[in-house]
Order: C-alpha cells, then structure tokens, then sequence
C-alpha cells in the first residue's frame, strides 16, 4: 500500500474512533443530565375527567375531584421507574407502573419489546412534561379504559424529591 492510501485509512480510522469515543462519553452525559432533569413527582388536575350527571343529563366535569400523577426515580444513567395514573373520561383511567428508558436522547416507554410497540415520549416543556403515545393504526391505548390515553396528558413538577408512592397515596 502506498503512503497516500495509508495515510487516508489511517486518517479515517482515527476520525471513525473519535467519533465512537465521543458519541458514547456525551451520550452518556446526555441520558444521565435527561433523567436528572425529568427525575421527580408530578401531578395535575384531571384536566380529561369526566362523568355523567343522570339529573341533568349530560357530562359534567371532575377535575376538581381528582388528580392525575406521575413519578420518575432514576435507576442508572440510562433507565428510570415510571408510575403514572389518570381519570378521564367517564372517569375511564389510565395506569402504568414500569421501565423506561433513554432513546436518542429521551425518555421513552415500551409497552413491549415489539417494532410496531406503543411507545409513551416524556417531552419536558420547562414547567413540567408532556405525553405523547405513539399507537399504532387501529389499536387504542395500552393500560387505558375506553374513554382514557396517555396521549397529551400534561404535569407540573411538585416535587423533585422522589418518595416512594407519595402521589399515589393520597
């Protein structure tokens, strides 16, 4: 091989093992400084709430009565427990206790290990995190009733101390 073709590969190969060292150094950084900043208790008024009034014949609302809840507890740089709760409508709710994990830099939740998985996005907005569930066509919501999803579901932050089922306990 001559000098030009060696200095090329060799050039290449260096560039190549730069960017490994550093996609996994900050990549790290990144999922440890996401949890780190989503890590908390949340909780909001059941914005979705809703029940029937048979008197007077029509819905009203209940999101005075109750509160959705989610808590994030960081297990590693990588992963953290989730347990989220919601009433909605025809107080239908949704609820879920598991694992998620950082994926290109987000925190995202898996309902199973499948490709066409429903996936649960927790996007932080500054004041709090919103949720987006990706659902494939004609499937409704995992861990909901018939009138309840995750999708949209807004929290405020009230906590950043994570107690073991402070929100969920009344």
């Amino acid at each position: 091989m001559d000098e030009g073709r060696k200095l090329v590969v060799t050039s290449v190969i260096g560039k190549m093992a730069l960017s490994f060292f550093l996609l996994g150094h900050y990549g790290l950084s990144m999922a440890k400084d996401k949890l780190d900043e989503l890590e908390g208790t949340y909780s909001s008024p059941s914005s979705e709430c809703s029940n029937f009034n048979a008197k007077k014949n029509k819905f009203a609302s209940c999101k005075k009565e109750f509160n959705d809840c989610l808590v994030i507890k960081k297990i590693n740089q990588e992963k953290a427990n989730v347990e989220i709760f919601s009433t909605q409508g025809l107080q239908h709710t949704c609820s879920v206790k598991s694992e998620a994990k950082i994926v290109n830099g987000e925190l995202v939740l898996f309902f199973d290990e499948t490709e066409d998985s429903q996936r649960l996005h927790f996007i932080s907005n500054g004041a709090g995190i919103i949720l987006k569930q990706d659902v494939p066509p004609g499937q409704h919501s995992e861990n909901c009733g018939a009138h309840a999803s995750f999708d949209g579901l807004k929290f405020k932050k009230i906590s950043k101390a994570v107690k073991a089922n402070s929100c969920f306990s009344g």
